[in-house]
């Protein structure tokens, strides 16, 4: 049965027909399996349930060359630019995400463009009857699946892939990449991966792989010092962005940044780039991804300075300080994370000073909304609370007790879509409209303010 939001995206031009929602359902039914439903068992998971299902298949993740990232923020933007880079140096390149925003052919590009549905529909075909074996799998085990079998039989040259959540034990760490990067660490997902940073960095430096180089963001001392402890026990030369690559910004407006990048102590000529992402942070994503590219070109790999401005300049990332509209702004930013919901103020201060905001925020129930909206809303602010159609929305009015908890003025809307209207409605004339708090909000507005979702267009 089609829902209302299926026949949309239809007459949109995207076929989403019965077969592949029944397809993406019956990857849906696993969804109980996974370690996010079952965080008490967290020191009980293991890779081997993935290896059996992938050996099932042929082992598509050997066929092709591998980027890995991990990480808490910034990890979709790296692989965004990585994949960009890679398709710009002539490579065909896949490219691994989640969540998806809008649909979940999202999650999976060859590229920067979506799987087609009838291909998913063929995927979990080639799954199904291997679940019987398996009964324990989880939804994303057979998505990683899904998307490794796809890689393959379309023959990429090189594929780019995020982790879903933590490292270690994430299904995705069955490969044995060119470069592991590890973008910034933060607290997220404690249940799983541990209270601390410590525990947290020890988590995701489990992609780190002997005589495989790594490559790390600016990260606190704390998680630092796991990282670097965890890449001498592997064997593993660590490649610090914050210490090996010098960014200098040469021009920065809503229409983008100019950077000018280098690597400390060599003689080579600096990178100048255009870069569409906004925001201070971007800079820091686009120096590891700028030193991962090095690793590559190292190794051989034909990863040039001309791909490396080609890629960077038509690279896109939604819903990552997206600017949507001008007069007045209405920026969408799925920051969830204290770090993220940070780095997302400092933002809206550099690109916006001095203007008031109105805000469309909404958390997932496992967020603390008083938390995010104490780090991010100057006083004053004026909130519109809301929810997106996620499951695991926290309901509006408990969004809204909590900016009043936190003295902000709130009104109430029940979806994203009487969110925009009421923001429209009361911004002021030199204000700026700004939907945040998690990716699912800012995908709705966004949705609802362009008329089409983002995942029909490439990200490049």
């Amino acid at each position: 049965m089609f829902t209302a939001q299926d026949i949309a995206m239809t007459r949109m031009g995207q076929p989403l027909t019965p077969a592949y929602q029944e397809a993406v359902d019956f990857l849906y039914r696993f969804l109980d399996n996974s370690r996010v439903r079952h965080p008490e068992q967290r020191g009980r998971f293991s890779l081997a349930r993935m290896e059996r299902l992938l050996a099932a298949l042929g082992d598509p993740h050997r066929a092709y060359p591998v980027v890995h990232i991990a990480g808490t923020n910034g990890k979709g933007s790296v692989a965004a630019m990585t994949a960009a880079v890679l398709q710009a140096a002539g490579y065909r390149v896949g490219l691994y995400t989640s969540p998806h925003l809008v649909e979940f052919v999202e999650r999976i590009r060859i590229n920067g463009r979506p799987i087609h549905p009838d291909q998913v529909v063929a995927g979990v075909e080639r799954l199904r009857p291997l679940t019987a074996a398996e009964p324990q799998v989880s939804t994303f085990e057979l998505t990683t699946a899904l998307a490794f079998d796809h890689f393959a039989r379309q023959g990429v040259d090189f594929a780019v892939v995020e982790v879903g959540l933590g490292g270690r034990f994430d299904a995705t760490n069955v490969v044995w990449p060119e470069v592991a990067i590890l973008t910034a660490i933060d607290y997220d997902h404690t249940r799983l991966l541990g209270p601390t940073l410590a525990d947290i960095a020890r988590a995701k430096a489990g992609i780190l792989k002997p005589g495989r180089p790594g490559v790390t963001a600016r990260q606190a001392p704390e998680a630092l010092a796991v990282l670097q402890a965890e890449a001498r026990a592997r064997g593993v030369r660590l490649h610090r962005a914050a210490v090996e690559v010098a960014v200098q910004v040469l021009h920065d407006s809503l229409q983008g940044q100019r950077l000018r990048l280098h690597l400390r102590g060599n003689g080579a000529q600096p990178l100048e780039a255009h870069l569409p992402l906004l925001g201070p942070h971007q800079r820091d994503n686009a120096a590891v991804a700028f030193l991962a590219w090095q690793q590559l070109a190292r190794q051989g790999w034909a990863v040039g300075p001309a791909a490396m401005r080609a890629g960077l300049a038509r690279v896109r990332w939604p819903c990552r300080f997206e600017v949507l509209a001008h007069n007045p702004p209405l920026v969408v930013d799925g920051a969830h994370t204290p770090a993220a919901i940070r780095a997302l103020r400092a933002g809206m201060l550099h690109y916006f000073p001095q203007r008031p905001w109105v805000l469309i925020f909404g958390v997932s129930r496992t967020k603390d909304p008083r938390a995010l909206l104490h780090a991010l809303a100057p006083p004053g602010t004026q909130v519109i609370a809301t929810q997106s159609i996620h499951p695991k929305a926290l309901p509006a009015t408990e969004v809204a007790a909590a900016a009043r908890d936190e003295g902000l003025p709130v009104r109430v809307a029940a979806t994203v879509e009487d969110a925009l209207a009421l923001a429209w409605q009361h911004v002021p004339a030199d204000g700026v409209i700004l939907a945040t708090g998690s990716l699912f909000v800012a995908a709705g507005v966004r949705v609802v303010y362009t008329g089409e979702p983002w995942w029909q267009a490439s990200l490049v």
